[in-house]
């Protein structure tokens, strides 16, 4: 359960379910909202993170999200903004305004991303990188460190 280390949690514990609401237009189903809702306790029964831990939560996912901004192609990784309740809410305003009264009411008061505090970028820069190898440990364990030592 990585959720108990608190480095792993920043970065490493994605537990999250999002709830994509589409419109259509005349070439096909675009996004007019996604709600992230932070989970913890994925490996067994998910359950939803109280609104502090889940508000950074969405932090540290606006803070992800920049690493996929790419200016030459315009393209903008998504970035939320926290909710009373933890939950993340991001509206592609144009949009959802054409669509079903539920997703007109549901973006009604939004008004962008919220910021990442520094506090909550300081711990994203100093979770572990997943991609970067971990050293292997031997896993000969202490007599295997004695035996060496008498050798000498």
């Amino acid at each position: 359960n990585m959720g108990k280390d608190p480095v792993l949690r920043t970065c490493c514990d994605y537990g999250l379910m999002a709830k994509v609401h589409l419109t259509r237009d005349a070439e096909g189903f675009r996004v007019a909202a996604i709600e992230a809702i932070p989970m913890f306790d994925m490996h067994r029964i998910a359950h939803k993170l109280e609104p502090a831990a889940a508000g950074e939560r969405i932090e540290v996912l606006n803070v992800l999200a920049e690493a996929l901004d790419e200016p030459s192609t315009h393209s903008v990784g998504v970035r939320f903004a926290v909710r009373k309740d933890g939950t993340g809410l991001y509206c592609d305003k144009q949009r959802a305004a054409k669509g079903p009264a539920a997703i007109v009411a549901l973006c009604a008061d939004y008004s962008g991303p919220s910021p990442a505090s520094e506090a909550v970028r300081a711990r994203v820069r100093a979770a572990p990188d997943p991609n970067r190898p971990r050293a292997k440990k031997s896993g000969k364990g202490k007599r295997a460190g004695a035996a060496r030592k008498k050798r000498r």
